[in-house]
């Protein structure tokens, strides 16, 4: 009588490992059984190759009026070297120009099929880009390059569009950012929905460098369009994706090369809810940049709520209310948003313990020539008692300064520059108190100090451009921190006194609204991003030296980031 084949399972298993074990030399391998992939050695870091094609890549229907090829089941087949996965295949993969229908697409082995849809359009030229969705099995390596090329007709459209994807605030490049065409038709044709609502005809992503072709181009006008897709529906998002455009349409006939320059467009701000995050403040965040804001409120009156000083966070994007006291279980305000848009916000209200408010000096830890000495409160504050103690090396000083009683973030202590000196400011208790009657329980201590004149720099600044406009002029520190700003409309020139060592940074704004900040463009009032000019190098200052520095700007210069034209001289001495 025969067994069942599942009792003969574990005897095979066994003269496996009896064998294994002959032929190892006696030596017992462990998990004999045990299949996994191999350990050690280099990480592969090829992504899948590609080795057949059926039909081939760049293939036409018809050669001297015969059919050259036809789709089994309009299918192509695409092998590759390795086993791959498809990673968001729907949205990664896209066929232009597009189709009605979505491709299909199947793995099989190590081979790719997809199958195309009946909507495709005759004597049309289309190439299927696969974005980041092929990937190999084991390593995740992304091929990123591959394009698969046929045409419904008798060539392949040769045609190009390249061009260079440059950040508009810091004038760099900017990579794997989709760039894509729109056909446009006729000269009447509207496009100012077209990147909101249609999918476009063509598409490519920029590189490393910048830098982007669009291939397999037919002859015809184009508006040029880049954005960042998060959706991945190839629609573009206004005020959540970053975005640029050419000013005009191309014609694929010239080839023509474009400068993209991104930005995010402002969006107009809509109130969400407000909130009452903590003791004494509320919150009005928005979805958008607010330049301008009122508050009326609350309404109806709350008898408790007296004072109250507005701010706001330094991304303009959310209004802080800082107010004394409440006693309503609700609080309703009402808002009037950069001078056109009026909103209602009902605030729920919610109890917590008064903080205790930190305070901070302006100097860290040097006060220079020329500053003023100021107090910053996390609350609006005031000095109910501003008679303030200053101690000096060995000296016990007195200061009063004036319009200390109103409740503001920061207050000047009118205290100046002394040269070479270690000071400190004791702020006794029940000296301060921040709004909603929180009064400073301990001895508050702050301490400054003071160089001599030979520890400063003096910087000369000189900027020549070509062409005339309102510039903001503006010198940082370290690169981030804005130290000088100053503006002008031709050829400037500024001594700047007591700067202090180091190194700086220095930027040229084209400010054509004139509003002393860098805009962002917009895609709606057909606006580019106001332009930002770099200077190239560091500006290293150092201790009792005098520097002069001259940039010559040029304005065909500006994607050429070595074409500035700078000269220095440098005077040095010491005393």
């Amino acid at each position: 009588m025969l067994r069942p084949h599942v009792d003969l399972l574990p005897r095979w298993i066994l003269l496996i490992c009896l064998l294994i074990l002959v032929f190892s030399g006696g030596r017992i391998l462990p998990s004999c059984a045990m299949i996994g992939a191999p350990t050690g050695g280099a990480r592969d870091t090829i992504p899948p190759q590609i080795v057949g094609e059926e039909p081939p890549n760049l293939s036409v229907a018809f050669v001297d009026g015969e059919k050259a090829f036809s789709f089994s089941g309009n299918r192509i087949e695409i092998e590759f070297d390795e086993y791959i996965v498809l990673r968001d295949a729907l949205n990664q993969i896209y066929i232009s120009p597009p189709t009605e229908e979505d491709l299909k697409t199947e793995l099989r082995g190590k081979t790719l099929r997809i199958e195309l849809p009946d909507s495709l359009e005759p004597f049309t030229t289309y190439t299927i880009n696969f974005g980041k969705s092929i990937t190999d099995l084991t390593e995740g390596n992304i091929q990123k390059r591959y394009k698969y090329v046929f045409s419904t007709g008798a060539f392949i459209d040769s045609l190009y569009v390249t061009g260079i994807v440059n950040d508009g605030f810091l004038n760099e490049a900017v990579k794997d950012l989709p760039v894509v065409l729109y056909e446009i038709d006729s000269v009447d044709q509207p496009i100012d929905s077209l990147p909101l609502l249609e999918r476009p005809s063509y598409y490519a992503v920029s590189g490393e460098d910048g830098s982007f072709r669009i291939d397999y181009v037919k002859s015809g006008s184009f508006l040029v369009f880049a954005f960042e897709d998060k959706n991945s529906d190839f629609l573009y998002n206004p005020g959540i994706e970053r975005f640029a455009f050419h000013a005009g349409l191309v014609s694929s006939d010239s080839l023509p090369e474009v400068d993209l320059r991104t930005s995010t467009e402002k969006r107009p701000p809509q109130l969400r809810q407000g909130l009452h995050p903590k003791w004494g403040r509320i919150s009005f965040p928005f979805s958008g940049e607010v330049d301008r804001i009122s508050v009326e409120g609350p309404v109806p009156a709350d008898t408790a709520f007296r004072e109250s000083v507005i701010r706001s966070s330094s991304n303009r994007d959310t209004i802080h209310l800082f107010f004394n006291n409440f006693s309503r279980d609700s609080l309703q305000f009402y808002l009037t948003i950069n001078d056109t848009v009026l909103d209602t916000a009902l605030v729920l209200m919610r109890s917590y313990d008064p903080p205790k408010p930190a305070y901070r000096l302006s100097a860290t830890p040097f006060l220079h020539p020329g500053d003023s000495l100021f107090l910053f409160g996390e609350r609006p504050f005031r000095l109910v008692k501003p008679d303030l103690t200053i101690f000096r090396e060995s000296d016990t000083l007195g200061m009063r300064p004036g319009q200390v009683d109103e409740y503001l973030f920061k207050h000047d202590l009118a205290i100046r520059y002394e040269e070479k000196s270690s000071s400190k400011l004791v702020i006794y208790p029940n000296q301060i108190e921040a709004l909603g009657g929180i009064m400073n329980e301990d001895t508050l201590t702050f301490e400054w100090k003071t160089q001599n004149d030979e520890d400063y720099a003096e910087l000369i600044l000189q900027v020549d451009t070509d062409w005339e406009a309102p510039f903001v002029f503006e010198l940082l520190r370290d690169g981030r921190e804005v130290f000088e700003r100053y503006s002008f409309t031709s050829d400037w020139k500024y001594r700047l006194t007591h700067i202090e060592a180091g190194r700086y940074n220095a930027r040229l704004l084209e400010d054509l609204d004139g509003n002393g900040q860098w805009t962002p463009g917009s895609w709606f009032d057909r606006r580019q991003p106001e332009r930002y000019f770099f200077y190239e190098e560091a500006i290293t200052v150092k201790a009792n030296w005098e520097l002069e520095t001259v940039w010559k700007v040029l304005e065909q210069a500006f994607h050429q980031h070595d074409a500035s034209d700078s000269t220095h001289t440098h005077d040095g001495f010491e005393d």
